[in-house]
């Protein structure tokens, strides 16, 4: 090749996985990001429901022994900063769970919610 021409093939090809691979990094991202944040969601409505179950059964403190379930079920999924609002009622408890999830990128995603409820046992 005379002239100072250069095969310029290979440059273009580069410049297409530089482009593309950012993009195919960022769905990753996203994709586990999502998981995570799914995974946060089920594991809080599992320590609402834990949470519930123990308040309505509970003989002392339903509201102690809610925070207990709550807490133990939501730190074994990775959950932290973990809320417990507890409302009794003759016939019924009520229990709101909030919880964060780590997440890389937080767009207002972090916080997880969830409520259950169950009637109060009686034990005669």
């Amino acid at each position: 090749m005379s002239g100072g021409r250069h095969d310029e093939r290979g440059v273009t090809e580069s410049v297409q996985w530089a482009l593309v691979i950012p993009v195919v990094l960022a769905i990753l991202l996203a994709a586990v990001q999502v998981a995570t944040w799914a995974h946060g969601r089920h594991t809080v409505r599992h320590a609402a429901a834990a949470a519930a179950e123990a308040a309505s059964v509970s003989r002392g403190s339903p509201e102690r022994d809610a925070r207990s379930a709550a807490t133990s079920v939501a730190g074994a999924g990775g959950l932290h900063s973990v809320e417990v609002l507890v409302t009794t009622r003759p016939d019924r408890v009520e229990v709101v769970t909030r919880a964060r999830v780590d997440l890389i990128v937080d767009l207002g995603l972090s916080t997880v919610t969830a409520r259950a409820e169950a009637p109060r046992e009686r034990v005669s």
